[in-house]
């Protein structure tokens, strides 16, 4: 039973040997390192510490000899890739072996979604200290967003209007003409 729960958590799972060998991890440690099971088995977890980051593990891991400890900071990806993930460490005692367990979360999406929040605060900043018209609009044409210069250039606030309402466009005074 506690197998198959390690087995399908979220979180990467590794029991490490006080001289910092892989004894086990489960499979969404490999997956996060884009590694097989077999291959780390065996392995040296430094090996799987991003260069920058191993003064940090080596530190959290002296620390969980004493207490548990978990910090953030990154794996290397078989390809190269940087993994920022957060690690728990515990010592545990057993019957002929002393290691610590620990769980590893991955961070990548917490990270792309810490990305994405600051860029849309900011979207949102320029939006709203712009003079000039800018207008975001849904696909059905409503306006979800607007600059302080869109409000201005309609004279009342146009969000939740549709576009063609607010901002009608004329073709028929255009400069051109479109010959047949």
């Amino acid at each position: 039973v506690m197998a198959n729960f390690v087995e399908t958590m979220a979180e990467g799972a590794v029991t490490l040997a006080l001289d910092r060998t892989i004894l086990y991890c489960n499979s969404r440690f490999a997956a996060m390192l884009g590694r097989a099971i077999e291959d780390l088995v065996g392995e040296s977890i430094l090996t799987v510490v991003e260069p920058g980051s191993l003064p940090s593990f080596q530190a959290l891991f002296e620390e969980s000899l004493r207490s548990s400890s978990k910090a953030e900071l990154n794996l290397s990806g078989l390809s190269g890739e940087i993994v920022p993930a957060q690690l728990a460490l515990n010592r545990f005692e057993g019957p002929e072996l002393s290691a610590l367990s620990m769980v590893v979360t991955d961070l990548r999406e917490h990270h792309r979604s810490e990305e994405v929040l600051a860029q849309g605060r900011l979207a949102r900043l320029i939006l709203e200290y712009s003079m000039s018209g800018i207008a975001v609009c849904d696909p059905a044409g409503r306006i979800t967003l607007a600059s302080a210069g869109m409000t201005q250039i309609c004279g009342h606030n146009p969000l939740f209007q549709n576009f063609d309402h607010v901002c009608p466009l004329r073709c028929d005074d255009a400069p051109f003409s479109v010959a047949e």
